[in-house]
């Protein structure tokens, strides 16, 4: 799910389909927080307690940019932990490494 920053009650919720021919696509729904299909319960309902935390928590940190543009909004689509670092998928393709020393890496 992604939270828009120019709006803090629609989210738009990203995920796979398979086609007839079994082509993967991505497949981007957006909903209002408070208006959602059932089915998107439990998913919203955890998106309204992490963005309750966000705002209590890291209000100081969070920069407010307008006009994002979801077709180009990175977001993580896998990650992984191990003991030694945390690795992370993104949508543009780049794959990012956080080591627990604090030594961020990107590969391309």
């Amino acid at each position: 799910m992604l939270m828009e920053a120019n709006t803090d009650c629609m989210v738009t919720y990203i995920y796979k389909n398979v086609g007839p021919s079994g082509y993967k696509f991505e497949v981007r729904e957006a909903y209002n927080v408070d208006n959602f299909p059932p089915a998107m319960r439990k998913k919203c309902l955890l998106f309204k307690h992490f963005r309750t935390y966000l705002k209590s928590k890291l209000s100081q940190q969070l920069s407010h940019n307008s006009g994002i543009n979801n077709e180009e909004t990175v977001f993580v689509k896998k990650w992984l932990r191990t003991p030694l670092a945390i690795f992370f998928r993104l949508s543009n393709g780049l794959v990012q490494v956080n080591f627990k020393d604090n030594t961020i890496m990107y590969i391309t």
